[in-house]
């Protein structure tokens, strides 16, 4: 009966890492992804509107000159994986990140993944 227990619970474990990867690779290749000209900047990036990764900031800036800003950043820091542009209690901003993971839908994000 004990071996029974601990078979179904590595069974379970299982079942749920291949969720996550299935789900992470829905994430990656099928949802809301810009398409861009191979030479613009934002093509080293996919696009996820109203979405977000929480936390792993390495820097945030407050009012930046535009999105092109952010991608220039992150794409000459070799430490940014990603990066996130907001809009918070009317300013605007961008934050730098070091991972990139699960996201979670926010309306006033938007994520973007280095490819």
């Amino acid at each position: 009966m004990e071996m029974e227990k601990v078979t179904l619970g590595i069974i379970i474990i299982i079942i749920l890492l291949l969720a996550y990867v299935i789900y992470v690779i829905y994430q990656k290749f099928f949802t809301n992804q810009s398409s861009a000209v191979s030479n613009d900047p934002t093509s080293k990036f996919i696009k996820y509107e109203k979405m977000d990764f929480a936390g792993n900031d390495i820097q945030c800036y407050v009012e930046p000159e535009d999105t092109t800003s952010c991608i220039t950043k992150c794409l000459n820091d070799p430490n940014c994986k990603s990066f996130n542009t907001y809009t918070w209690q009317g300013k605007r901003g961008c934050c730098y990140k070091n991972k990139t993971g699960v996201l979670t839908r926010d309306d006033n994000v938007t994520y973007y993944d280095r490819k």
